[in-house]
């Protein structure tokens, strides 16, 4: 999730990681203190730095290969708890949060093609798209789909990805809030499905949540590094979000899974906040920092070689001031997803909130 939030006055005697020198001795010492300097997380992490310094320093020398430094480099980075963390090297990617186990522990299932041909109703179905700039090639990003769920007054919305800007058309947020509006008026519950969306955009984020509470309202904090000492933070920032139309009155089921990452986990974070919201499925994958462009002591950073830090740029709290980060968001109702399940033609985590709304 890309988004430029706060800049803050820092010490003026920070070496910048881009300032050391291009051996791998200095590589790794830009590497080590760039985290040092940059890490929001250390108030909440239980990582010990120094102690992640010891055990690897005197494994690197002149002779060091970059393959090693890499491997060094990725092993120094799994225990923090930033799911945003990832090392860039020559357009490829290290780190992050799919290590060795978590498609393993967590299989992902393909729900979608049994939504649209079980339970939509094929009148009045929509879907919104949009198209983005990736490698300096225009591509069309299908970001939504949705409509009524057959013989039920609920109304689905499928948000697949914030990769996009497609809720900031004018006229189709014209148009979905009168249908938020109509619905409203008959009666009609609403699911918003964000299971497997990897986040986006904070632009998107914003505009798809001010759909929902019809009114501005606060819906969580943010704090961020001023100072090189690890622990000195900013005091909490209100998260504020201004309202989008009228609102939706009726109840509401959010859906999410191990899948539902960063800008979908700042989604739920947000709408949990409201009275009418169930959250329904699995925990989430606990990436609820924002990453920003690169901006000096502000999360990423460039080494001397080239290679790239990502890192969270602010730590994200919820509306009680919880914060998320490496533990994902837990449902209220706990649902397991299954692919067997879904190829038997049943979608559990669906079910679930479908039978919710019909009986709360």
């Amino acid at each position: 999730m890309t988004v430029i939030f706060i800049s803050c006055n820092r010490e003026k005697d920070f070496i910048a990681p881009s300032d050391y020198g291009s051996d791998p001795q200095q590589i790794f010492e830009a590497f080590w203190n760039g985290i040092d300097q940059n890490y929001v997380f250390f108030n909440y992490d239980p990582v010990d730095w120094d102690q992640i310094y010891n055990s690897f320093a005197g494994k690197v020398n002149a002779s060091t290969t970059n393959t090693q430094l890499i491997n060094i480099f990725t092993q120094m980075m799994e225990p923090l708890i930033d799911h945003h963390k990832i090392l860039k090297v020559n357009d490829k990617d290290y780190g992050g949060v799919f290590n060795s186990n978590y498609t393993k522990n967590y299989p992902i299932t393909n729900f979608e093609s049994l939504v649209l041909r079980e339970y939509l109703d094929t009148a009045g179905r929509f879907k919104l798209s949009s198209v983005i700039d990736e490698d300096n090639k225009k591509v069309t990003v299908d970001q939504y789909f949705g409509g009524k769920i057959r013989f039920k007054k609920i109304f689905y919305f499928r948000s697949r990805t914030f990769i996009g800007n497609a809720l900031q058309d004018e006229q189709f947020k014209s148009e979905f809030i009168y249908r938020i509006d109509t619905l409203n008026s008959k009666g009609y519950d609403f699911i918003l499905d964000l299971r497997n969306n990897g986040g986006g955009n904070a632009t998107e984020f914003a505009a798809l949540v001010s759909l929902f509470p019809g009114r501005t309202f606060t819906w969580g904090y943010s704090k961020v590094r001023t100072a090189r000492d690890r622990f000195t933070m900013s005091p909490y920032f209100p998260e504020t979000i201004p309202s989008s139309g009228p609102g939706i009155k009726r109840k509401i089921a959010v859906l999410v899974n191990r899948y539902s990452f960063s800008a979908a986990e700042l989604t739920t974070m947000a709408l949990s906040g409201l009275p009418n919201v169930v959250v329904i499925g699995d925990t989430t994958g606990g990436a609820t920092g924002p990453i920003s462009d690169e901006t000096l002591f502000t999360g990423s950073f460039t080494l001397p070689n080239g290679w790239k830090v990502q890192l969270a740029q602010r730590a994200t709290f919820d509306i009680n001031k919880k914060i998320y980060e490496g533990k994902g968001i837990a449902p209220d109702i706990s649902v397991k997803e299954s692919q067997t399940a879904i190829d038997n033609g049943n979608d559990l985590v669906l079910d679930k909130a479908i039978d919710y709304l019909g009986t709360h």
